[in-house]
């Protein structure tokens, strides 16, 4: 199976939330089917709409019908042709699912997360060398369904609650030991904060988006 991640824009930088989602959810749900994707998760924030979805197959997935597309969000410019949604570059990923049935199995799911931040352009390379370091010095470490996607300097991070660990846990590609203890520390320069939402609070790194479309398909 696939893990994909996409990114997309509203035409107006208006974003639209639940009750919108639900207007359209008959329209997504067929469309997704068709597309037999098995897994689909919208989540809306930042003028954006941030999309994790899981599949079978190895084919980038169509997640967005294009009429919807076009109505209400932006295209990015694509070979052979545009696209509603841009795909995002595997940054991270803590598990390495080898099939829908292990990786879902009866694994129960409270609660999914997905949150945005912002990464200096000129600290790029250097954010992916250190999460490498890490995915790889220390797989399967702390929850299976983490993973951070990056298009442009936005990063998007997608997991499920409860954590959950794979089994049995993968073998290190890197026998080095690089990743850093003091690892808030060592990422703390790679971000642009968000504006604190109040004056007494501190300034976010990662900014928690509204889940606003579920979708699953596993039979």
């Amino acid at each position: 199976m696939k893990r994909w991640m996409f990114r997309a824009l509203w035409k107006d930088e208006q974003t639209r939330g639940e009750a919108w989602a639900q207007v359209h959810a008959s329209a997504l749900d067929a469309h997704l089917k068709s597309r037999k994707v098995s897994v689909c998760h919208w989540f809306a924030g930042a003028g954006g709409l941030y999309i994790y979805a899981e599949t079978e197959e190895a084919e980038e997935p169509s997640v967005i019908p294009r009429d919807m597309a076009l109505q209400f969000l932006q295209m990015w410019p694509g070979y052979p042709e545009s696209k509603p949604a841009a795909l995002m570059m595997d940054v991270f990923h803590d598990g390495e699912p080898a099939s829908m049935d292990s990786w879902r199995g009866s694994r129960k799911v409270e609660r999914r997360v997905g949150s945005l931040a912002r990464l200096k352009p000129e600290m790029y390379s250097s954010y992916v060398y250190y999460h490498y370091q890490m995915q790889e010095e220390r797989p399967s470490g702390f929850n299976q369904t983490y993973r951070i996607g990056a298009h442009e300097n936005m990063l998007f991070s997608y997991f499920e609650l409860p954590a959950s660990l794979e089994y049995p846990k993968r073998e290190a590609r890197l026998k080095t030991n690089h990743t850093p203890q003091d690892w808030h520390a060592v990422m703390l320069p790679h971000f642009i904060p968000w504006e604190a939402e109040d004056e007494e609070a501190e300034p976010a790194l990662w900014r928690e988006l509204q889940l606003i479309y579920q979708y699953e398909r596993l039979d």
